[in-house]
């Protein structure tokens, strides 16, 4: 899985099978990390989505709009803060 945050697009090959496979978004893919499940936990420029390659859904993880245009790619950086981010959702909805 490979992510360009020029093109705002995520692409997977598979080199079993040759398929080379992209899926674009409105915003800059930061970083990713796998889920249990096969989908992805993207983080970009507005927070955390949920991508499910094999439908193509995005669905909202966390989304702030002060974030929009905040982020910048400082991958590390981004990536401690997307981390405190969702640390604090979890605890939110655990204390529900």
């Amino acid at each position: 899985m490979r992510h360009d945050d020029v093109g705002r697009a995520l692409q997977r090959f598979d080199p079993r099978s040759g398929d080379l496979r992209h899926w674009n978004f409105d915003t800059e893919v930061a970083s990713l990390a796998p889920m249990l499940g096969g989908a992805l936990l993207l983080a970009m420029r507005d927070g955390l989505w949920r991508f499910d390659p094999a439908s193509g859904q995005l669905r909202t993880v966390f989304q702030d709009a002060r974030l929009k245009g905040v982020l910048g790619f400082d991958v590390a950086a981004d990536e401690l803060r997307m981390l405190e981010y969702s640390q604090r959702l979890v605890t939110q909805r655990r204390n529900v």
